[in-house]
């Protein structure tokens, strides 16, 4: 039961993981100026690791079957680093989001001031 549940999730999660790319990357261009470059390339190496990161959960039950303890090693060893890799670049991501929006929230603001007073 364990193994087949597994497998089901990493299964569901690499399509779901795909989907979302895929309506990521149509938004992408709608969107224009505020998904830079560097963002772009950020997340698209996310959903990467991400479909990484399932597929690894899928060879999991084949790793631990063999009873080796070095492979296992090295599998968690992969799994703990590409983890590692995806919270730095999600924290990346973040910080290009943030700092998109305190440049629209700054244009919004010096639009208000140099506009027209309004009348009370």
């Amino acid at each position: 039961m364990g193994n087949s549940a597994l497998v089901w999730i990493a299964l569901i999660g690499i399509l779901f993981t795909g989907t979302l790319f895929l309506i990521e990357v149509r938004r992408w261009r709608s969107l224009g100026r505020f998904v830079g470059k560097w963002q772009k390339t950020i997340r698209t190496s996310l959903i990467v690791l991400v479909e990484l990161l399932f597929l690894l959960m899928l060879l999991g039950p084949y790793v631990a079957s063999k009873r080796n303890p070095v492979a296992a090693l090295i599998y968690w060893a992969v799994c703990v680093v590409l983890a590692f890799i995806v919270l730095v670049l999600a924290a990346l991501d973040l910080k290009y989001v943030l700092k998109g929006y305190i440049a629209v929230t700054k244009e919004m603001f010096s639009n208000l001031r140099d506009g027209e007073p309004r009348n009370k």
